[in-house]
């Protein structure tokens, strides 16, 4: 190409330029001037030579300009070599990133949250990023949100991070790291940075991530040595964290001026320890009486000193979160309780009224002493009291006026009493749940739970089984049927030995004899008591009404009277009463939103601290009760394996050099102009 360009250029420079023909009035005056042209001659010969040279070297610069990638002139243009690489920041945002333990901002002693430090972190390490380095950022919890994409625009990083928010839910390890690792799969020199605090996380990791992983410690673990010599990576609470760091200051403590500095930083560690906690609620009936009912909470303290606390229980009909349970002013009882160091106690309260069924407890720190609880976010808990709906129960007896009496004590039971002769044991009733027998020997409709109560024995049994009564002592108190039973002292005359079989459970028996009460859970469920009422003298005592109550419910599959709550950050499942398609779903502080269905279940997973509650457009409600996962205690801290720490300095970007072919077109660009003068003299001289 070069070659073609430099003929061309030859070939027009050799055609023989035509002057052009001017007539003039007095050729005297020309003569002269050719007459010296003439002596130039030789001269413009030169310029000529020198035109066509300027040309020629143009020409190649235009060609240098265009093929400069073929024609290995990169050595004089090639800017520096930028490896782009890729982080992936994960933030935690679980719980207790809440605790007010975070390093204050220089020039200030306000204390800050985990997660404010957290966000600096973040920040610092966007800001020391290496050259050509790429950032995607995500905050992490029970679930996970990617708050930008792959990106080196540092204003659009800035406002990712400052966004980020703390939750009530637990931190889903697992589940982030093998986002991160997804997201950088394919790109160049990928790593994973989880901004922590050093939480354990709500399932423990099974997979270890394909990327490397650094962690940017915040709160209590922030100065202390994370990683002991055979790399362990065990739970520490923040008391052995403290006491390592502590350690480490001490062997390494020079001068006074360190010391001071150590014991700031220890003081600083220390933080994490000033909590009161609730811990779990329930809420139970009493047997026998729903309208009253017994309360437990548990309080821990997370002190080296025994703590006084108050504990607040609110009751409400219709709250979801404590600022609504506040706006009630509905506070049913103030306690104070003793709680020890590093340990828990639990608070019991009786004879609650449960005319509401929602509950809250609020634990406080006296207002006498000289520290603040850290962790306010756990300071409260929840318990719902399950709805109890009305059982139809049918009593087939000759007149015993004591079981009726104790089955009409519960006023959630509709009683319908038959005698022997009419009833039917093939059909299944109507609206009846539970069927009680009384000396009738037939068997339970199909599909029917039920109690017999007798002491003649089926055809084929051993008329031995029948005889005079001892001691009747419970077997299994732990039994839902027995809770609040005893038999002590009973007056019995005659009783009859229950046959069993395996599954079933011995409730209650004789003194080193036979089985005398039996529970069995087949396709439905049964009692078999072998005694007469009317030969006792259980009727006159409070524990027939409390056993039958116990006895119905658990028939029913209602003797739990307790609401599993639904763990924060933790997929759950609560059963649907009703198939419906309108079932919506509202949590505290949120919309209301379509509920998510599978089969009779409904499923999901959230981070609202409070009661939730599903509704359908037919009346029905479901209520349940939130739990924080052990895991986000504020002092249960886990060293990390490997820990990022910021450069030194920070990087220089390096400028470019100007192109080759940029040269190569300035210089063309002179050579033109050379060129435009040259001409200009030749056609003026």
């Amino acid at each position: 190409m070069a070659g073609s360009a430099l003929a061309i250029v030859a070939v027009l420079y050799l055609l023989k330029p035509r002057r052009r023909r001017i007539d003039v009035p007095f050729g005297g005056l020309w003569r002269e001037v050719l007459a010296q042209a003439d002596a130039r001659v030789l001269g413009r010969r030169w310029r000529r030579i020198l035109s066509w040279l300027l040309m020629s070297l143009l020409a190649i610069l235009m060609l240098g300009a265009i093929g400069e990638e073929h024609i290995g002139l990169r050595g004089c243009s090639e800017p520096p070599k930028v490896v782009v690489s890729h982080t992936a920041i994960v933030i935690d945002t679980s719980a207790s990133m809440q605790t007010q333990d975070g390093l204050p901002q220089p020039g200030r002693l306000d204390q800050r949250s985990r997660l404010e430090e957290a966000r600096d972190r973040a920040l610092q390490l966007v800001r020391t990023g290496r050259e050509g380095e790429r950032f995607l950022v995500f905050s992490a919890s029970g679930r996970l949100r990617a708050r930008c994409g792959w990106t080196m625009d540092r204003d659009v990083l800035t406002k990712a991070i400052v966004g980020v928010a703390a939750s009530d839910g637990g931190l889903d390890r697992q589940r982030a790291m093998d986002a991160a690792s997804d997201a950088l799969i394919g790109r160049q020199k990928p790593r994973i940075v989880l901004v922590t605090d050093g939480g354990p996380g709500i399932t423990p990791e099974t997979r270890a991530p394909s990327v490397p992983v650094l962690h940017a410690v915040v709160g209590p673990l922030r100065a202390a040595d994370a990683v002991d010599n055979q790399g362990s990576t065990e739970p520490r609470n923040a008391r052995a964290v403290a006491k390592t760091a502590e350690e480490t200051s001490e062997s390494a403590a020079t001068s006074a001026a360190k010391a001071s500095d150590d014991e700031n930083a220890a003081q600083r560690r220390s933080l994490a320890s000033d909590n009161l906690a609730v811990v779990r609620v329930s809420v139970r009936a009493q047997p026998g009486d729903a309208s009253r009912g017994v309360l437990m909470a548990r309080i821990r303290n997370d002190r080296d000193a025994p703590v006084v606390a108050r504990v607040e229980i609110a009751a409400s009909a219709e709250a979801q979160t404590m600022a609504d349970f506040q706006a009630d002013r509905s506070v049913r009882a103030v306690r104070k309780v003793t709680v020890p160091a590093r340990r828990s106690a639990w608070l019991r309260i009786d004879d609650l009224d449960l005319s509401v069924g929602r509950f809250a407890v609020r634990v406080r720190a006296p207002a006498d002493v000289a520290w603040r609880d850290r962790a306010p976010w756990d300071d409260w808990g929840f318990a719902v009291l399950a709805e109890r709906k009305r059982l139809g129960v049918l009593l087939v007896t000759k007149g015993n006026m004591f079981l009726e009496a104790a089955l009409l004590a519960n006023d959630r039971y509709r009683v319908r009493k038959v005698t022997p002769t009419a009833y039917d044991p093939t059909s299944r009733p109507k609206g009846i749940a539970v069927v009680v027998l009384d000396q009738v020997n037939a068997s339970f409709p199909p599909g029917v739970a039920g109690m017999k109560f007798g002491l003649a024995s089926p055809p084929g049994a051993s008329e031995k089984a029948l005889h005079e009564a001892g001691d009747l002592l419970v077997r299994d108190h732990g039994h839902p049927v027995m809770r609040g039973v005893t038999f002590h002292d009973a007056n019995l005359d005659q009783v009859r030995t229950l046959p069993t079989q395996a599954g079933d459970q011995i409730l209650a028996g004789e003194r080193g004899g036979g089985a005398i009460l039996v529970a069995r859970e087949d396709e439905v469920r049964t009692l078999e008591f072998g005694i007469d009422l009317m030969e006792t003298d259980l009727g006159a005592r409070y524990a027939l009404p409390v056993f039958m109550g116990n006895a119905v419910d658990w028939l029913a599959g209602e003797e739990g009277g307790l609401l599993s709550p639904v763990v924060l950050g933790q997929p759950f499942s609560v059963q649907a009463p009703v198939r419906s398609e309108s079932w919506v779903w509202a949590a505290p502080n949120r919309a209301i939103v379509p509920a998510r269905l599978s089969d009779s279940q409904l499923v999901g997973t959230t981070e609202a601290q409070g009661i939730h509650e599903w509704r359908t457009g037919e009346g029905q409600l479901v209520a349940r009760p939130t739990r924080l996962p052990d895991s986000e205690r504020p002092g249960l801290l886990r060293a990390p394996a490997k820990r990022w720490t910021p450069p030194t300095q920070k990087p220089e970007l390096r400028r470019a050099a100007t192109p080759a072919w940029a040269w190569l077109l300035l210089a063309a660009i002179g050579l033109l102009f050379v060129e435009w003068l040259l001409y200009h003299r030749r056609r003026t001289v």
